[in-house]
């Protein structure tokens, strides 16, 4: 509640800044740094944030090349210090994307969408060629990919890491391009030769009346894994009431299907990964139902696991 209080007066304050700066940028931008600072968010480090925002943007930038800059900034000043900060990492983004669409239009650009396909259909044949010129080329020098584990490559190591590959480019399937001014937004869905989805999402900026990468996000879409029959018998070692805290879980069978049942829930249908690991198809592929055995074999429990996290639901004898 406290912090959805103070972010819910920092989107009033940073709201009234942007109302007061329309058409002033360097003190829409100075005011904005300031509030942050003020707000505790950026303590610490303001120093860097200014050093490494304000002062480029100071005098000679459109908004939203200001705007973005800080962003990213930011976001990276989030990772370096504190993982967990990523929720307020993510406000603080929302805030400054606000700020833009106070002053700016968003605008779709068909000419722009078709020239930075094309770039990217480069870029994507270069990852599988090692061809670092081409993203030397289409690049921009700060360059930096944020993987799915939350790792931050620069260009320079990127560029290092390139190593060909056997294996066939990506294809892109989808392509959405949002311009505001200098900067395009970039939403493209691609797959691989074994038709794994992957999601991407760029920063594009005009620099010196060329566009260059900026910021890249490549999101796995994860899938179900392939299920496994079991036999009646064995569908009946995992049938049983379970309990965590209140919560209780009643596993049963139908047939050859298996049926978890919990209060206030619709029943689910679960699928077998192995015989003692099993999980909800169309739900959530990172989450999965162990279950736990004695030294006879007999069915104790089982765990919820969902990535590092493990939730122990204990069967009622």
């Amino acid at each position: 509640m406290l912090l959805a209080d103070n972010l819910e007066v920092s989107c009033f304050r940073i709201s009234r800044i942007t109302d007061d700066c329309v058409g002033d940028p360097p003190r829409l931008g100075k005011q904005l740094a300031i509030e942050l600072i003020n707000r505790g968010w950026i303590g610490g480090v303001r120093s860097w944030v200014v050093r490494n925002s304000w002062r480029h943007a100071r005098g000679r930038c459109s908004i939203s090349w200001h705007s973005g800059f800080l962003e990213q900034n930011i976001l990276l000043l989030m990772i370096r210090l504190r993982p967990k900060l990523a929720t307020m990492a993510v406000s603080i983004v929302l805030l400054f994307s606000l700020m833009v669409l106070h002053a700016q239009t968003l605008t779709s650009d068909e000419t722009l969408t078709a020239e930075l396909r094309k770039s990217d259909e480069l870029l994507l044949t270069a990852v599988h060629t090692a061809e670092r010129a081409v993203w030397q080329k289409l690049a921009a020098p700060d360059f930096f990919y944020l993987d799915e584990e939350g790792g931050v490559t620069y260009l320079s190591d990127f560029l290092r890491e390139l190593e060909p590959m056997s294996s066939k480019p990506l294809v892109i399937q989808t392509y959405k391009l949002t311009r505001i001014n200098d900067t395009a937004v970039v939403l493209h869905e691609d797959t691989d030769e074994n038709k794994v989805r992957y999601i991407f999402t760029e920063t594009w900026q005009q620099l010196d009346g060329q566009w260059k990468l900026r910021a890249l996000h490549i999101t796995n879409v994860l899938s179900d894994p392939p299920a496994i029959a079991l036999s009646a018998a064995q569908i009946d070692e995992l049938v049983g009431v379970y309990r965590t805290g209140h919560n209780t879980c009643v596993i049963r069978r139908e047939g050859d299907r298996i049926i978890a049942e919990r209060s206030g829930r619709p029943d689910a249908e679960l699928k077998a990964e192995t015989r003692d690991v099993l999980f909800q198809p169309k739900w959530d592929p990172r989450t999965r139902m162990i279950f736990l055995r004695d030294a006879k074999g007999r069915v104790t429990g089982f765990i919820v696991r969902y990535e590092s996290s493990d939730t122990l639901w204990t069967k009622v004898p």
